[in-house]
């Protein structure tokens, strides 16, 4: 959210960086789904606009204990078994300590660390202003959207759309099953994974894409990502 900047670097251009942001309330059914599986489940941070409002004697949320210290906003995401987050900064300390990661809320396609198959990521759509129309991923790409620098959207025509509280749930529990080696998937989510790898080259933004992205995302969001370019 936008507290620790607007908190810790108040000139700086926090109202640019908010198509990066998420409302944590929207993770609520999913730490609810892993605590019902027997997980301990830590919300971290330092600087938060609200607490993550759960009654269950295995969920903490250390951002809102008062007692949040650097090592522990390292040591928690080093040893987790895996870990949810939008792109920030705790997500490349569990990136350095190779531990895996739902990337959620991702806003640019083409500039997030797409490399390790034990990942899984869902991202935002991306709503034209002008038509009312989401953009498919060819478009996104072919208008180098997702590529963008964050402050491009803020005087843009276009609006990025926040993952629901449904598609993350759902991502969890296909993360946890990945985990335990017991995700099956479909045809269907095979063709829809190979489709969206398609539109996706190598670059200097990334050396390959190896990450799979939700299952129930792709299926549930197919005729917005995959029509044809001019669709």
């Amino acid at each position: 959210d936008s507290a620790f900047l607007q908190q810790t670097m108040p000139e700086s251009d926090g109202d640019m960086q908010e198509p990066r942001n998420m409302d944590i309330s929207t993770l609520k059914a999913g730490a609810e789904e892993l605590l019902r599986l027997g997980f301990n489940v830590i919300r971290i941070g330092s600087i938060v606009q609200e607490p993550l409002k759960i009654e269950h004697p295995n969920f903490a949320d250390y951002a809102c204990s008062g007692k949040q210290n650097d090592f522990m906003d390292v040591y928690l995401p080093a040893t987790c078994f895996f870990f949810v987050g939008a792109q920030s900064g705790p997500m490349h300390v569990a990136n350095t300590f190779r531990i895996p990661c739902l990337r959620i809320n991702v806003v640019r396609l083409e500039v997030i660390e797409y490399c390790s198959p034990e990942d899984l990521a869902l991202f935002k759509l991306i709503r034209s202003e002008s038509s009312g129309r989401f953009l498919s991923i060819p478009k996104i790409i072919d208008a180098g959207i997702s590529k963008w620098p964050i402050e491009n959207f803020a005087d843009s025509d276009f609006t990025v759309i926040d993952n629901t509280e449904d598609e993350l749930l759902e991502a969890i529990k296909e993360m946890y099953l990945r985990m335990e080696g017991e995700w099956a998937a479909t045809d269907e989510d095979k063709r829809l994974q190979s489709q969206y790898r398609s539109y996706l080259k190598v670059s200097d933004y990334n050396p390959w894409y190896k990450t799979p992205i939700s299952a129930y995302f792709l299926k549930k969001h197919a005729d917005e990502l995959f029509k044809s370019k001019d669709g």
